[in-house]
């Protein structure tokens, strides 16, 4: 693809403009982000799961992303680092007993569950509503 040189000079300007921007949007020592403070949760497995992660992680939260063994199916798609930046990942099997109790802890100290699983299939795994 062959750009012009105006192209590229409006590529360039923008940058430029955009590195200032971010600088004068450096958020100071005393402030503090919109979701700062609050522990999400992310169990989702497809794009709207993970993509409703992202915003709650660019907004300032903690975002544990929970992935089954064999990894995250949306890892095929392009997106799949965008949509998961910011956040921190654990591998749990969430049918074995030991990783079932670790999850349990995590829930313990989370404000938001994200997850887009069939409905009962948390019940079949022993989660209930009032536990969260």
């Amino acid at each position: 693809m062959k750009l012009s040189c105006f192209a590229i000079i409006l590529i360039i300007e923008t940058l430029k403009l955009l590195v200032e921007l971010s600088i004068i949007l450096t958020f100071g020592e005393n402030m503090t982000t919109a979701h700062e403070g609050i522990r999400v949760i992310d169990a989702s497995r497809h794009m709207a799961g993970a993509m409703t992660g992202m915003l709650f992680s660019d907004n300032g939260a903690d975002v544990i992303k929970i992935e089954a063994p064999g990894g995250d199916p949306t890892r095929v798609h392009d997106g799949f680092k965008v949509w998961n930046r910011n956040k921190r990942s654990v591998v749990l099997d969430l049918k074995d007993a030991d990783d079932k109790s670790s999850f349990d802890s995590l829930i313990e100290t989370a404000d938001v569950l994200i997850t887009d699983f069939r409905q009962g299939a948390l019940k079949r795994l022993g989660i209930e509503h009032d536990q969260l």
